[in-house]
């Protein structure tokens, strides 16, 4: 059940395509947001002797152009959220996914707030949305 770069995760049935949208880089991610990526945006730790480069999408969810072709992960992994979503959107529950990784960083919260993110970047440009608000 695991999911991270480069594996193709588990696909629900009609959901893959709308999920695969969350699964582009995040310049894509950040131009629905009417924001443009560049250097000065990044955060910079050191993680061990190495310096993690990021961009924060929420608390639990970054997209860091070294990891992950730069597609959103949770921080300090390479577990991407679409990847987790699609497990959600194929029955799996939070607390299921959460166990599995058995990973500190995906936590319940980690994974609601990777949810949360999703429908805030789905509910940004969704056709219609400007003809409701005029």
């Amino acid at each position: 059940m695991h999911t991270s770069c480069g594996s193709q995760g588990v696909a629900a049935d009609g959901v893959g395509e709308t999920l695969s949208e969350l699964a582009k880089p995040c310049y894509n991610i950040t131009a629905m947001n009417g924001q443009q990526m560049d250097r000065s945006q990044l955060t910079r730790e050191t993680v061990g002797d190495q310096t993690y480069e990021f961009l924060p999408l929420s608390d639990h969810v970054v997209c860091a152009p070294g990891f992950c072709h730069g597609r959103p992960t949770f921080k300090y992994t390479r577990v991407e959220v679409a990847g987790v979503l699609e497990l959600l959107a194929a029955g799996h529950s939070v607390e299921e996914i959460a166990a599995d990784f058995g990973r500190p960083e995906i936590t319940r919260e980690a994974i609601l707030d990777a949810v949360r993110l999703a429908v805030k970047a789905l509910s940004a440009d969704w056709p219609g949305e400007s003809a409701k608000a005029a």
